[in-house]
């Protein structure tokens, strides 16, 4: 079997070196994406890995303690802790991978998951030059080279390369399981269809889902066999080997059946409650819309599916004899086999799982391109100097592509210029209190995930969007710790609304934050702080307000009780209401009334338990204030913790 076409002598230098610049960009740009966030808090799935390392590290058990992923995707991570571990313990005995978190257990250190996505980051480069030596196997070297570009470029290859999870190792097993499977169509021997079965039984291992694999070698092996008979003896033997590899690295297959089954289930309800459940035509726009523009976006992804009906049709024409028709057949029967086996299964169509099919869609784009400039140069004149042409179409069709990568991935490390007013106005208040911002967002999270979180929890900061800050009124603004906005706004809001906002605090509590690179990406924001300073006792406490004092009625307990006034003299305070309640699967809505008008209490979720909080209102304090709470009886209301602090008022600055 011969490729298609071969790239002269003298061009392979200059491939080499633009591969080395592909894959040097592709492993920088995820590695840096990998360091980002190091804990489980980050990627939702890799919690499920996580505990089967520890297994590994601490107890040297093989057995897992999750079942949703095989063993095969986390064991060469584990190896590679242990062995690092063993080698930094021969200079500090006590170290370990792990370390007690409070109240949850072993957690893995941030270095941990740094070289557990490493590993997964030097997968994703293996998978960017499997493309490239499959390309080129195929077609071209030009071929090769730019459908691993395609790959390297695509946002959910990004993703999936920094995520301890199977996806970048299913992607990797299935470029090299192919691989072996046209060695193995090429040399009929029975070692090649091993090392097939091999490359079949790994792709099992790394995700069910990769089953698919074996259709290009059944069918390749099936046509060739009939002048042949070897094939048909090396495909039972590859089928045994694949079969063979799946049972040694997964031996407690039942384990894992059952978790199948329970995700099953899962996604059965997800599927029912989205009102897809065997919906055939919905499935297949999901499996061709997310393989092809969901991935690659609407022009690369036409190209794939144009190329793989060009590819087709010449394969068609193709005599058997020549020998050219089986390796495309082979390409083109694995992007339709999967389609129809995982349509067929799927309760629900996951972005992530259509992952292996990224390389078979870019070699497909790929071939197209490079036969249609072929094709351009050699009718249009001015394209017959191919050189400058080939260079300022590849330089344009580079940056055009690579901008979705780039993008994507800087809007995700770099934070926005809402995400530092986030962390200023944290940093502003002590820790024990709720911070209240008021917010005219100007910049929409980037796609995936929803920007960098904050340094605090997000309970310590309580934001509230809207699209104009002059919705609301000025005295609901005044209450709050901060509001911000886009610094735009002072130069296009007619009314003088924000101006007056920035004018009514001295020049201190104002402040701008801007883009910079590398900093903050965003429209500049303009942040203004509340100078709001706590009076008195910050752990002050209402009195009479407890469980053996509190009446029932129909399921309802209310608390009743006074807040003591520590300054009988004034006339009005400003307080505010902080409820934190035990754990409870409960939906019900507390309610606050002072002085019996209704305080409105918003929710703000803590690790444990709930918290319920209320913007400073204003009360009357002569005589002290009234104060009644409503609560479901089904709580436990001696574990309730309920604060009540009172604030000095914001000094405005001079006229």
């Amino acid at each position: 079997m011969q490729p298609l076409a071969t790239s002269r002598p003298r061009q392979r230098l200059r491939f080499r070196l633009l591969l080395i610049l592909l894959l040097a960009w592709a492993v920088g740009l995820r590695g840096w994406y990998a360091t980002k966030d190091l804990e489980v808090g980050r990627f939702w799935d890799e919690r499920y890995s996580v505990p089967n390392v520890h297994a590994v590290l601490e107890t040297g058990s093989l057995e897992p303690v999750e079942f949703a992923y095989l063993r095969l995707t986390y064991l060469p991570h584990a190896l590679v802790l242990l062995g690092l571990e063993t080698a930094i313990q021969r200079v500090e005995p006590e170290f370990s991978w792990f370390v007690q978190g409070a109240g949850r257990g072993p957690v893995l250190r941030p270095a941990g998951f740094l070289v557990c996505r490493g590993l997964q980051v030097v997968l994703a480069g293996l998978s960017i030059l499997l493309t490239y030596l499959l390309g080129k196997r195929l077609f071209t070297a030009e071929t090769g080279l730019l459908a691993a570009f395609f790959v390297a470029a695509a946002p959910m290859h990004l993703i999936s390369s920094v995520i301890f999870k199977p996806d970048i190792l299913l992607l990797t097993t299935t470029l090299a399981a192919f691989l072996w499977s046209l060695e193995a169509v090429e040399k009929a021997s029975l070692p090649s269809y091993l090392l097939a079965g091999l490359g079949i039984g790994l792709v099992l291992s790394s995700k069910p889902i990769g089953g698919s694999i074996a259709i290009p070698l059944a069918l390749a092996a099936l046509y060739l066999g009939w002048r042949e008979r070897r094939h048909w003896l090396g495909l039972v033997a590859a089928a045994a080997t694949s079969v063979l590899v799946f049972l040694i690295l997964n031996p407690y297959l039942e384990d894992y059946l059952r978790s199948f089954r329970l995700q099953r289930a899962f996604y059965r309800k997800e599927a029912l409650r989205l009102g897809s459940l065997g919906d055939p035509i919905e499935i297949a726009q999901h499996l061709v819309g997310g393989a092809l523009w969901g991935y690659h976006g609407s022009a690369i992804g036409l190209m794939a599916l144009a190329g793989f009906l060009v590819l087709g049709f010449r394969a068609w024409k193709t005599e058997p004899g020549e020998g050219t028709a089986v390796p495309v057949v082979m390409l083109i029967s694995y992007p339709i086999g999967f389609a129809v086996l995982y349509g067929a299964a799927a309760q629900v169509v996951l972005g992530q799982n259509l992952l292996p099919l990224l390389p078979f869609t870019s070699l497909a784009a790929a071939a197209l391109l490079v036969n249609l400039w072929r094709w351009a140069t050699g009718r249009i004149g001015a394209l017959s100097g191919r050189r400058t042409a080939a260079v300022v179409v590849a330089t344009g069709l580079v940056l055009a592509v690579a901008q979705r990568a780039h993008d994507h991935a800087y809007r995700v490390m770099v934070p926005r210029t809402i995400d530092l007013v986030l962390d200023t106005v944290a940093a502003s208040l002590p820790g024990w209190a709720i911070q209240w911002i008021y917010l005219e967002d100007g910049a929409p999270a980037p796609p995936g995930e929803q920007g960098r979180r904050s340094k605090r929890p997000p309970a310590a900061v309580r934001v509230f969007k809207t699209p104009n800050l002059a919705d609301l009124r000025p005295r609901v603004l005044d209450r709050s710790d901060a509001e911000a906005f886009p610094l735009a706004r002072l130069r296009t809001d007619p009314t003088g609304f924000h101006h007056s906002r920035t004018e009514r605090v001295s020049e201190d509590r104002v402040r701008i934050i801007r883009p910079a690179p590398f900093r903050a990406w965003g429209p500049p924001m303009v942040l203004v702080h509340h100078p709001w300073t706590p009076r008195g006792s910050h752990s002050l406490v209402l009195t009479g307000v407890s469980a053996g004092e509190g009446r029932r009625s129909r399921g309802t307990s209310v608390l009743g009780g006074r807040l003591a006034s520590s300054s009988p003299g004034r006339a009005a305070a400003t307080i505010s209401f902080w409820l934190r309640m035990p754990a409870s699967r409960t939906t019900h809505r507390p309610t606050l009334r002072a002085n019996g008008r209704e305080v409105e209490l918003l929710p703000a979720p803590f690790r444990r338990g709930t918290a319920w909080t209320s913007a400073r209102f204003p009360v009357a304090t002569a005589r002290g204030t009234g104060l009644e709470l409503r609560l479901p009886s089904s709580l436990g209301l001696d574990r309730l913790k309920v604060e009540v602090r009172r604030w000095r008022t914001p000094q405005r600055s001079a006229p």
